[in-house]
């Protein structure tokens, strides 16, 4: 994890992300505490987007951060 230009910049052994606003929000969000349902009606709160909205939007970003091992399960 980096911060380069103002942007944050996370690295697995398969991919590097550059982050959105959003999705670092939603990066900094996974303590291993907050639940995914948790983090969305953060995200939700945030964006002013329907909590299901928000919800299937965490959902998919942290499928693709576990699939390229940046975060894992505990």
């Amino acid at each position: 994890m980096r911060n380069h230009r103002g942007t944050l910049l996370v690295s697995g052994p398969l991919e590097n992300y550059e982050l959105t606003e959003s999705a670092e929000f939603i990066f900094r969000s996974i303590d291993g505490k907050n639940t995914i349902e948790h983090i969305g009606a953060l995200v939700s709160e945030r964006y002013e987007v329907p909590p299901s909205v928000a919800v299937g939007d965490v959902v998919e970003f942290i499928t693709d951060l576990l699939e390229n091992r940046i975060v894992d399960l505990v």
